[in-house]
């Protein structure tokens, strides 16, 4: 019987979830129409999918295009971390991948064949004009592209990204040099900071980081005098402003590892701008404020969560060539990304910037 009324369940959901869809696919198109952009018509996200046919939110859909285009140099050998990057990509998740050699003038065929996979790998240690504007391209419409420098601000998209879908949890292991980078105490000790971030429905994962994983990491690293010091702010400082969150990001950057645990729900900042802003004005001029200056011209829409992650990774930094061509083409990476995103257009987002190299650690 139980049996039954599970099945029963998933069948009322199935009907339920097809009834939504045509529901939201009329609304958003009546909308679009008014509006011209701005609303996702590609129905809810899915990790709404899953909680209406009972599955677990990391369960990667099967609808998701398991294909990806590797970007290779014509001379000379790929991105350092790019062959692991692939290999993790074949193995963990399931994706062909088909790997096309870069020439300019072919531009136009490389994007075509990007728009119809999954994922874009980048091969090349430097990505000219026209590639980037065709991997902004291509993220706009929900594929994730991985493994390149300067990516610029998240952006809206017409297509939902299933981040368990497209990103394996299993990454092949690599240096990051926090002995480089990790203060030394007086004690003989190294610090480095555990810097988590989290969205508003991840309790059970900080739980389990703070009670069970943190104990088992100090006593490990304990025996080569390193002492890992965990920083959450839900925990630490919970109702602190966006600007604590976001100045506690700049400090951890360099000597941290970062655990971000992306949320099925997208937390929009309350007057997070202004208050942004005010946060700004209130630093001393000088380099310090340098760091922060970009979130005057963020959107409005940014929840905390991609504050904190375009701090840690630079995302509004902007590639050399910007700034010696026209103007038009340097307001791309700050006027050109769109502010009335709906809710579940913001976890798109983050999921597509989530997938370059730097936070796969391939960066």
């Amino acid at each position: 019987s139980g049996e039954a009324a599970a099945a029963a369940t998933r069948k009322q959901g199935r009907k339920s979830w097809s009834a939504a869809v045509s529901k939201l696919s009329k609304a958003a198109k009546a909308a679009k129409e008014v509006q011209g952009e701005g609303i996702s018509h590609s129905g809810p996200h899915p990790a709404e999918i899953k909680r209406l046919y009972q599955e677990p939110a990391s369960n990667p859909r099967e609808d998701v295009v398991r294909s990806a285009v590797l970007i290779v140099p014509a001379k000379g050998k790929p991105r350092a971390g790019t062959q692991e990057l692939v290999t993790v990509l074949n193995e963990y998740a399931g994706f062909q991948t088909h790997e096309i050699v870069y020439r300019r003038a072919d531009i136009s065929d490389l994007l075509e064949a990007m728009l119809d996979c999954g994922v874009v790998v980048n091969g090349l240690d430097a990505v000219d004009p026209q590639l980037w504007k065709a991997f902004r391209e291509v993220r706009s419409t929900g594929i994730l592209v991985m493994n390149y420098d300067l990516p610029g601000l998240y952006l809206p998209h017409a297509r939902h990204v299933d981040i368990p879908a497209a990103v394996p949890k299993f990454l092949a292991p690599y240096c990051v040099k926090l002995e480089e980078r990790c203060e030394m105490r007086s004690d003989g000790y190294r610090e480095v900071l555990i810097h988590v971030v989290s969205g508003p429905d991840m309790e059970a994962e900080r739980l389990l980081l703070r009670n069970r994983m943190m104990p088992m990491l100090v006593e490990r690293c304990r025996t080569r005098r390193v002492r890992p010091i965990y920083v959450d702010l839900r925990d630490d400082a919970a109702g602190c402003g966006p600007g604590l969150a976001v100045r506690t990001a700049e400090i951890a950057r360099e000597g941290a590892v970062h655990v971000v645990l992306l949320s099925g729900k997208f937390e929009p900042e309350s007057d997070g701008n202004e208050r942004l802003k005010r946060f700004i004005e209130k630093i001393p001029k000088g380099g310090l404020q340098a760091k922060f200056d970009w979130m005057r011209f963020a959107p409005e829409d940014y929840s905390r969560t991609e504050y904190v992650l375009a701090q840690v990774l630079h995302l509004a930094e902007q590639p050399a060539w910007m700034s010696t061509v026209g103007g038009g083409d340097r307001r791309l990476s700050t006027s050109g990304i769109g502010t009335s995103l709906g809710a579940n257009s913001g976890m798109s987002r983050l999921g597509a910037s989530s997938g370059v190299g730097r936070l796969s650690g391939f960066g």
